[in-house]
């Protein structure tokens, strides 16, 4: 797959996006041929998945641990009253883990997004065909 840094895609509908181009005007080309009226966006890479394990994930980890039996007896006694700002840096420690598994696996996206603040409408379809 070419790399969606700066590419350029294509939508009949708004919604769904197919190929890329280089250039703006490449894909407003190829959309006025297939299309007549298009919607052309700017590819963007989804956000590295390692990066939305944060604190939040940490607290809900927490919270599962602190529901397990063999924690949430009066007799428990552990950890896991750690601060928000502990919390954050085990989510930020776990991040290159996870990186690093997902590289081993290759299980990196391979699926670009469309960047919203980008997409422009085209209608280059004659008068007489609306």
């Amino acid at each position: 797959m070419m790399s969606p840094e700066r590419k350029w895609s294509i939508s009949s509908d708004g919604e769904h996006y197919r190929g890329q181009y280089d250039t703006l005007e490449q894909a407003a080309q190829e959309g006025t041929v297939l299309h007549g009226r298009f919607w052309v966006g700017q590819c963007s890479a989804p956000i590295p998945p390692e990066n939305l394990f944060d604190r939040d994930i940490v607290d809900h980890w927490i919270e599962g641990v602190l529901e397990h039996e063999d924690y949430s007896g009066d007799w428990a006694d552990g950890p896991w009253n750690a601060s928000r700002e502990r919390r954050a840096e085990l989510a930020k420690q776990m991040q290159p883990v996870i990186a690093a598994w997902l590289d081993r696996h290759g299980l990196r996206p391979r699926h670009w997004n469309i960047d919203p603040m980008t997409v422009r409408f085209f209608d280059a379809e004659p008068e007489e065909t609306r």
